[in-house]
């Protein structure tokens, strides 16, 4: 009887550990390149979903928090051809996986700061060509670096 309750608080604070997000960079800027054929540009969208596990919290005010999960890329490709060239809009996707880590201090009842990186890959890797010779590709290995401020509407 007792293994059982031991169990289950055990299984009780597991669940209250584990959390799942969504999340969306949308670029600010494009990325380009070039080649004889012109220059291109790509602007790289990255779509994921994933778990996370409360990893550490040695206080009230900071947490810390592990995580890994799955996505999409989608680069939106435009070209601008040089003489003797045509230009095609053009899009790219392909999958990905990551891990994730974040750092969180809680300010106050209603403000904290949170940083976070994520690292992954994509798969296949997304590949731009021109006239069937590879410029330009994505996704080998990518990471990604963010900082936060987060504000409550209730504590």
């Amino acid at each position: 009887m007792q293994i059982r309750v031991l169990h289950t608080l055990g299984l009780t604070v597991l669940l209250s550990a584990v959390g799942a997000s969504a999340f969306a960079f949308v670029p600010l800027a494009s990325n380009a390149f070039a080649g004889a054929e012109g220059t291109g540009h790509a602007r790289v969208h990255v779509f994921g979903a994933g778990a996370y596990w409360l990893a550490w919290h040695p206080a009230a005010a900071v947490r810390s928090e592990l995580g890994a999960g799955a996505g999409a890329v989608w680069l939106a490709l435009s070209a601008e051809p040089n003489a003797g060239y045509s230009a095609r809009v053009d899009h790219l996707t392909s999958g990905m996986a990551f891990a994730s880590a974040s750092l969180d201090l809680r300010l106050s009842g209603r403000l904290a700061l949170r940083t976070g990186v994520l690292v992954g890959s994509s798969l296949p890797r997304a590949v731009v060509r021109f006239e069937g010779r590879e410029v330009a590709s994505w996704g080998h290995v990518f990471a990604a670096a963010s900082a936060a401020v987060e504000v409550s509407v209730s504590e």
